[in-house]
């Protein structure tokens, strides 16, 4: 995908998530790439969090 501004694995906290729920994975990265960084900048501790972060940002486009 042209959105995302990383390579390679994501950082740990996320790769777990993504790994165990691979469509948030696909959600994340239908994400702007400037949605993706805010997201990534958060202090996201639970998968359900991670989710609603997403949603929100979903939501904005």
């Amino acid at each position: 995908m042209d959105n995302i501004f990383f390579t390679g694995q994501f950082p740990y906290m996320y790769s777990r998530f993504f790994n165990n729920t691979p469509d948030l994975q696909d959600y994340f990265l239908s994400l702007p790439e400037d949605a993706q960084r805010a997201i990534l900048s958060k202090d996201i501790q639970t998968e359900d969090e991670l989710r609603d972060c997403i949603t929100q940002y979903k939501l904005c486009e």
